[in-house]
């Protein structure tokens, strides 16, 4: 391993920086590995470890930092407000992301307006998640936002508002002035609608209401995600790289009529789709979308990323007559700009076929039923890839943390 050139080493460590748990126990055998292979096993790490002395030595690999439940029977619960001012920029040099999973309102009342301005102190974070998060109110997820001077990524999934009755009872001070006339600028926004509660509606009216408005250059609502209309009805005009999925036919669930022909400026449209078997109305529906919803005078790239969670047979992942219709559709003149197709395939690893030769096949049969697109010198791309599961964020949510 030692007479191995420093760009293989480099790109071993990178093949293998998706599976925290095999670098460790690669880096753990061979030592040579080990120094190299630090700054990527303290990459990520939990709130708590930054309290603990042996993780000194390490801080300066850290970019993300990431807050979640901890197991009472294991580890003893830190106040996230301690943790919180050991954030400063001189001990983490290359701290760029804050992540928030799974806290209760009753977690993170605690973070009172002295913690908010250790946040405000972290310039170098641009990137926020938010995922499964409930706060008292919208205040309470302002006060997180624009705490962060500098937040260009921002990424919401499954946000809740407490009971009113309990936001009450847990009032508390938050944030003594939000600044929400220059703040934020979110460039990158995933944002996973939860129509349960208003917390929804209420963040992305405010969102776009504020100045992300003008910012907003990637806006993705996940393939997992349910009405997506209630995220992209918001925004439009500044958006140029957009993600959304199509699932089924539900009227109620795609609302879809309108409010693209705000959408003047999308340079990259990917869409999310499940596997033909799973969802035959989405491929029904994605001629029609692609001929009559959305926007084409400045669409260059389009993605097509196929979900195959399972399947019998190769040929139920792709309806081949509504490939053939969206060809004819990319044809025409509305297309004029479009110089990539990409049809992505991924798959999880429980298949009951063998994944590799024939996902050469179905990716080649692909290529030749738009075989019209590539004639007129529209580059086609075809990929699959195999996943324990569908990551389907801006910002990666990775497991393996420490």
């Amino acid at each position: 391993m030692q007479d191995l050139p420093q760009e293989l080493v480099y790109l071993i460590l990178r093949y293998l920086q998706t599976d925290l748990p095999a670098l460790r126990a690669t880096s753990l055998t061979c030592r040579y590995l080990l120094p190299a292979a630090r700054e990527l096993l303290f990459a990520v790490v939990g709130g708590e470890a930054l309290l603990q002395d042996w993780m000194k030595p390490y801080l300066e690999h850290v970019v993300e930092v990431r807050f979640r439940p901890v197991n009472p029977r294991t580890s003893s619960p830190v106040p996230i407000h301690e943790v919180l001012w050991h954030l400063r920029p001189e001990i983490l040099p290359k701290l760029n992301a804050l992540t928030f999973l799974g806290l209760q309102f009753w977690n993170i009342t605690a973070i009172l307006p002295g913690s908010f301005k250790a946040l405000s102190q972290l310039a170098s974070v641009t990137e926020l998640t938010l995922s499964g998060m409930s706060f008292l109110n919208l205040r309470h997820v302002q006060s997180f936002v624009c705490s962060l001077p500098n937040l260009a990524a921002l990424n919401l999934h499954r946000i809740t508002y407490a009971d009113p009755s309990m936001a009450r009872r847990f009032s508390v001070p938050l944030v003594e002035k939000l600044d929400l006339r220059t703040r934020p600028r979110i460039r990158r926004l995933a944002f996973s609608p939860d129509v349960t509660t208003t917390a929804t509606s209420e963040i992305a009216e405010w969102l776009a209401r504020s100045p992300t408005a003008e910012s907003l250059v990637s806006l993705m609502v996940p393939y997992s995600a349910r009405s997506p209309q209630y995220v992209l009805g918001r925004f439009g005009p500044s958006v140029e790289h957009l993600y959304l999925p199509i699932r089924n036919l539900d009227k109620h669930d795609h609302a879809y009529d309108g409010y693209f022909e705000r959408y003047t400026r999308v340079r990259s449209l990917t869409i999310f789709m499940d596997s033909y078997n799973m969802c035959q109305g989405a491929w029904y529906m994605l001629p029609a979308f692609l001929e009559h919803a959305i926007g084409a005078q400045c669409l260059q790239k389009l993605t097509i990323d196929v979900r195959v969670e399972f399947v019998t047979a190769l040929n139920a992942v792709i309806d081949w007559a509504a490939l053939d219709r969206v060809n004819d559709v990319l044809e025409g003149a509305k297309f004029h700009a479009l110089r990539e197709v990409e049809v992505i395939v991924q798959h999880k690893d429980e298949l009951p076929w063998s994944p590799a030769e024939d996902m050469k096949q179905l990716l080649e049969r692909i290529e030749d039923r738009l075989y019209g697109l590539s004639d007129e010198g529209v580059r086609i791309v075809t990929r699959y890839w195999r996943v324990k599961e569908f990551y389907d964020t801006i910002i990666s949510l990775q497991p393996g943390v420490l």
